[in-house]
């Protein structure tokens, strides 16, 4: 046996089903014919920049240490610091020959600051060369720069001492040494530019020096272009559409074929109401107020079509109040001098929500006062 819904939503959803399988075929079709594309990168050269600082400290003659150089890495004693011997190491190693060229310089920069961190604030700076810049060419896929530069822990460290008494003002120094390297590479692939600055920072102004190294190790790099290309088809959302879409076709057969649609029960409503009113609308009054007081006897009528046998029998005419909105329409009745016999539509569902053009051949009268 069919299973039965309202015609109007049988129709609603089968309209519905199909607009979802138009709207997932189409989805389906983009996706396998148009899936986008994805960059890739290309690498065309690549390389690798290795810039290292390191350093010992020279002593003055102590009666602490027996070795007159301490390696790097250990905190110093300032008063026994006499130099610094700071050395620099750059190298470029490119997978491919290259045209190479650029310079390099050394430098230190004495500065004085206030602060840590968040407070950190520099109050002012003195650039000191301690190597001009050089150039430097090569055609290599390798190139290598190394130098030593001693530093001379206590000019500076008396420098902004010296300062700090003239203005008399109290500040944190320090001393950073860094080898400036700029070089650039020329070949078919493109034009390579790099900067590197390894260094070594150096306190002034502290009774025992703690040496940090900035910018040393590997820093890998590589000329190279983005490529567009067709994305591979998105399978798992391909297939999870045609799933969907195979669910949406099933219920859209079943709904057609195994449901059954009827008539609303509105639209059944409208039907007998209309035939009441083609087949007893000569009989029916619509009276602009209710019905009135009764004074003799009152009768409720079981159905319409007892009413419209005692309207036969009597003459009277089936009277019912008019409304705009005609579902309000709750009672028929017939006066036959002080005999009230009526009909509520409450007591039949069937007559329930009706529909004004249904009923609008009955004619209308003015009620007796």
């Amino acid at each position: 046996m069919k299973q039965k819904i309202e015609r109007n939503t049988k129709t609603a959803l089968v309209g519905l089903l199909i607009a979802f399988i138009l709207i997932l075929s189409y989805g389906i079709f983009f996706l396998i014919s148009y899936p986008g594309t994805k960059e890739e990168k290309v690498f065309l050269y690549r390389y690798t920049h290795q810039a290292n600082a390191t350093y010992n400290v020279g002593l003055k003659p102590n009666t602490l240490y027996e070795s007159p150089v301490l390696n790097e890495g250990q905190v110093y004693l300032a008063p026994l610091v006499d130099k610094i011997n700071a050395s620099f190491n750059y190298q470029f190693k490119g997978e491919r020959t290259a045209d190479l060229k650029g310079d390099y310089e050394i430098i230190g920069i004495v500065e004085g600051y206030q602060g840590e961190k968040d407070t950190y604030k520099t109050l002012w700076t003195k650039r000191y060369v301690l190597q001009a810049n050089t150039p430097f060419t090569a055609k290599n896929n390798v190139f290598t720069i190394s130098n030593q530069i001693p530093v001379d822990f206590n000019s500076y460290r008396t420098f902004t001492d010296n300062l700090a008494k003239d203005l008399n003002v109290s500040f944190n120094s320090k001393l950073t040494v860094m080898m400036n390297v700029h070089i650039q590479a020329t070949m078919d692939k493109g034009p390579l530019e790099e900067t590197l600055s390894p260094g070594l920072v150096i306190p002034l102004n502290s009774q025992f020096v703690e040496i940090t190294k900035i910018q040393t190790g590997d820093k890998p790099g590589a000329i190279q272009r983005t490529d567009k290309t067709k994305a591979p088809v998105n399978k798992p959302l391909v297939l999870g559409c045609c799933i969907v879409l195979a669910i949406t076709v099933v219920s859209l057969i079943y709904l057609v074929f195994f449901i059954s649609g009827t008539a609303s029960k509105n639209s059944a409503e409208k039907k007998k109401l209309s035939e009441i009113f083609k087949k007893h609308g000569s009989r029916m009054v619509a009276m602009t107020a209710g019905a009135p007081e009764v004074v003799g006897s009152k009768y409720q009528i079981n159905t319409m079509d007892d009413l419209v046998k005692l309207s036969d029998e009597t003459g009277r005419p089936i009277m019912y109040e008019y409304q705009m909105d005609v579902k309000n329409i709750t009672q028929f009745y017939i006066m036959d001098q002080n005999v009230f016999y009526y009909w509520n539509t409450e007591a039949d569902a069937t007559y329930s929500n009706i529909d004004r053009s249904v009923i609008g051949g009955a004619s209308h009268g003015q009620s007796e006062s």
